[in-house]
């Protein structure tokens, strides 16, 4: 069965304890659609809610919340579920732990095919994002040259050896402050 990530707008005072109840009556009307949520975050600062949940469909997930609480999604996407592996975790419902993502980027030509992209470029994002660290960003050289003059810094790691590829490869941090 797919995985669907839905993504709601907090409505402003809305608390996480109110989401929590909110994800209760989902689980108590998931059966019905044949639909299993998972997990759920609250991103309070960016006023979001994000669940990840198990569907025959799209439509049979906002089903479960129109029913359960009439609190609608702005957006369900389709997501692999080793990309929700890797960039959130297991599959347990946990509000209190915070989320570390784990970001790789790197720049050139990706193969699309069927609306799915394939290709080097593609793996290399992928091995950076499994090689950084949580809270980090790491990108290919061509990415930091790509960025010279635009404000924004780079620690040069050096080269690091990656899965599948021959030979190691330049890797940089993005920092989290601009320069000035």
């Amino acid at each position: 069965m797919p995985l669907y990530m839905d993504i709601h707008n907090l409505p402003e005072g809305t608390t996480a304890e109110d989401v929590a109840k909110a994800h209760a009556k989902d689980m108590e009307t998931q059966r019905k659609y044949g639909v299993e949520y998972h997990k759920y975050w609250v991103n309070e600062s960016g006023r979001k809610v994000f669940c990840l949940a198990h569907a025959p469909s799209a439509e049979a997930a906002a089903c479960v919340h129109r029913e359960a609480h009439g609190l609608l999604a702005e957006k369900i996407i389709e997501v692999e579920p080793d990309v929700a592996e890797v960039f959130l975790g297991g599959t347990e419902t946990n509000p209190e732990r915070q989320l570390k993502v784990r970001v790789g980027a790197a720049a050139g030509e990706p193969v699309e095919q069927n609306n799915d992209l394939f290709g080097s470029t593609v793996q290399l994002a992928a091995r950076l994002c499994a090689h950084a660290q949580p809270e980090q960003i790491l990108v290919s050289n061509a990415i930091a040259e790509l960025c010279i003059g635009k404000g924004l810094m780079f620690e040069d790691l050096g080269e690091v050896d990656l899965k599948g590829f021959g030979s190691p490869v330049r890797t940089h941090a993005a920092a989290w402050r601009q320069a000035n």
